[in-house]
């Protein structure tokens, strides 16, 4: 006797595929529901079943189950009912062995004859309903006839193609998202270029309507999306004299009679240089370095534009059919948006009702998975100004007699901020937190841990504000904070002399919950500032720009799965959800024009990168991974119409 596999009926009628599991050495056939997933797939697209506790994508080129979470994890499979139909005995043979059928079998691209018989040896523990007996000795059955592989098919209709059932090659994607970035003049060689173009945002640039820099930025844009020759994508640059440009592009739905519509957002305005850049980076010098690139600008938020188009476009590779697009960026958002409600006007009809809202602008608390912002900070920038004496006066005679302007404008900074602890003390400047926000906030400090803070470029032996990581994540994401960004009435160190100043100014940059409103928070430190001013000296605080706040609606069922799908994709990670504390406000406006909308609000901006500041970087791969995963999150919302 020697130990044969026999097939109980059910198996025989229904069950095509098994996988080959290397714990006990054994052919499993899959669950029936997943093996029935694997026949719809079959025509030549990978497809995700769940078996052995986890994902795997099932790959019919090399006939492999990869786990979706761990890439190492991998089962060899082969189709069964195409290689027997009934009890087979045979020598026992291993997966890539000559005698394998995974290496000779009919879907294998090394088959050139009828895949040999069956058999194995029994399992210590069996997985599935296969029975294995002990029996006598049997006459070999006749070798079962080779199926001839059909001849290659017209390619499918979109109806067709729709009803296949799962269509995006996961890996088709990676394979053409990697190429558009490193191919010569691809997105990388483009990046840098854009780095080398000065084209701050209005606000930080007086003569930006004249210098050039936002048009030769926009032609470097539209020059890229020329040489992608995307099949349907039309764009056109809007510009008017005194506004800043806007890139508007469209693609038509190519699912018939569908209403639905995807808004994409992106900016190509800049911060200014700002100082402290090592001495071989620059803001405007692009730099690759580790998987970084850097320099101002790349990854707030040119990139955005190239991972939009390159995500449509790679599903347009495929020919899944998908619902209508439209691509805004914008030349104004470091300075507030200020055209953008203008052309979101002139636009209306043009941009439709969108169902859904990608903005491509946030941040991420690390790089080792994909991340939703849940919520984002408001922003009120402000100027403050003490005059106490008409000139300035040797501070030999004056001082002691008349306080300085610094002391009274320090006063006045102490009413809104405790200096001890940061607390701001402005009472219509803070929100009530919710039990959903301390548990999100507690979720992604559980992950994120003490990087909250270590990954702040502190000098030896300085710590962090007092408190937990998820209290740290707090302060930045939905508490009030005060930063001064730059001051007035000083003159340089080399020239400062004993003179008292007759004024000091305060560039004053406060930071807003999502909920606040920015009028009122405006109108309260102005109240705070300029009543009852200390030694009856001449305070002003003046409102330069400001942008509300918002907080994301709850998640759709489908595009929590499409988000959490596409970062176990191509991170191996689950989705991670946060807050942040940077400011963007066309969400705002968006989430008012379109409130039924889903959002889904995501970056590159992680650790370090450091926009704003000096040695900001785009981090590459982090880059190209969220390029894919907004193709898998365009293809999941085609899947709902």
């Amino acid at each position: 006797p020697f130990s044969v596999i026999r097939f109980t009926p059910r198996f025989l009628v229904t069950v095509m595929f098994e996988y080959f599991n290397t714990r006990s050495g054994s052919w499993v056939p899959f669950p029936k529901t997943e093996d029935q997933k694997i026949q719809r797939a079959r025509a030549g697209r990978p497809c995700i079943v769940e078996f052995s506790d986890a994902d795997y994508r099932i790959d019919f080129n090399s006939m492999k189950a990869t786990c979706t979470s761990n890439p190492h994890k991998a089962y060899e499979i082969r189709r069964t009912a195409d290689e027997f139909n009934t009890s087979t005995t045979a020598t026992p043979s291993t997966p890539g062995s000559a005698g394998s059928p995974t290496r000779r079998g009919i879907f294998s691209p090394y088959a050139t004859q009828s895949p040999p018989p069956f058999a194995v040896d029994t399992p210590a523990e069996p997985e599935s309903d296969v029975q294995v007996e002990d029996v006598e000795e049997q006459a070999p059955p006749a070798e079962p006839e080779v199926e001839q592989e059909p001849e290659p098919a017209a390619p499918p209709t979109p109806e067709q193609q729709r009803a296949a059932g799962p269509g995006l090659d996961a890996e088709a994607v990676r394979d053409f998202v990697e190429t558009k970035f490193n191919e010569p003049d691809g997105i990388i060689d483009s990046l840098c270029k854009f780095i080398e173009i000065p084209n701050m945002s209005p606000l930080f640039d007086p003569e930006w309507e004249t210098n050039g820099h936002q048009e030769d930025a926009a032609a470097l844009i539209a020059d890229w999306i020329d040489r992608q020759n995307v099949p349907g994508l039309k764009y056109r640059v809007e510009s008017e004299p005194g506004r800043t440009a806007l890139i508007f592009a469209e693609a038509e739905a190519t699912i018939p009679n569908c209403n639905q519509t995807v808004l994409l957002y992106g900016h190509f305005d800049k911060q200014p240089p700002f100082e402290g850049w090592l001495p071989h980076l620059g803001p405007w010098k692009p730099v690759i370095e580790n998987d970084k690139l850097y320099g101002r600008g790349a990854a707030d938020d040119g990139y955005a534009v190239f991972a939009a188009i390159t995500a449509i476009n790679a599903l347009k590779q495929q020919g899944i059919p998908h619902c209508r697009y439209v691509i805004m960026v914008e030349g104004s958002e470091e300075s507030g948006s200020r055209d953008l409600p203008y052309y979101c006007d002139k636009l209306k009809k043009e941009i439709g009702e969108p169902d859904l809202v990608i903005c491509l602008d946030s941040g991420a608390g690390d790089y080792k998975r994909m991340w939703l912002t849940t919520s984002l900070r408001g922003a009120l920038n402000g100027t403050l100004t003490v005059n106490h004496i008409k000139e300035g006066v040797h501070s030999g005679a004056a001082s002691g007699v008349v306080p300085s302007s610094f002391r009274i404008i320090r006063t006045l900074l102490d009413r809104v901020e405790d200096s001890t602890t940061g607390k701001v003390r402005v009472p219509e400047l803070w929100t009530e937190l919710t039990p959903a926000v301390k548990q999100q906030a507690a979720n992604a400090a559980a992950v994120l841990g003490d990087s909250i803070w270590q990954c702040m470029p502190l000098v030896d032996g300085a710590v962090p504000n007092d408190g937990a990581p998820v209290d740290l994540l707090l302060n930045k994401t939905w508490r009030p904070t005060l930063s001064v960004i730059g001051a007035g009435g000083m003159p340089p160190l080399q020239t400062a002399g004993n003179v008292l100043r007759p004024f000091t100014s305060l560039k004053l940059s406060f930071r807003l919950p999502p909920t606040v409103k920015t009028d009122v928070a405006g109108a309260a430190l102005k109240e705070v500032f300029e009543s009852d001013p200390p030694y009856g000296a001449k305070v002003s605080f003046t409102i330069d720009k400001c942008g509300g706040g918002w907080k994301a609606p709850e998640l759709a069922p489908w595009l929590a799965q499409a988000v959490d799908d596409a970062s176990k994709e191509f991170w191996g990670q689950p989705v991670g959800h946060i807050g942040e504390g940077g400011s963007i406000p066309f969400m705002g406006m968006l989430h008012a024009k379109f409130p039924k909308a889903q959002f889904c609000i995501t970056g590159v901006l992680g650790p370090q990168s450091n926009a704003h500041g000096p040695n900001e970087f785009m981090h590459i791969p982090m880059t190209q991974r969220i390029t894919m995963a907004m193709a898998r999150v365009l293809y999941a919302h085609g899947e709902t119409f």
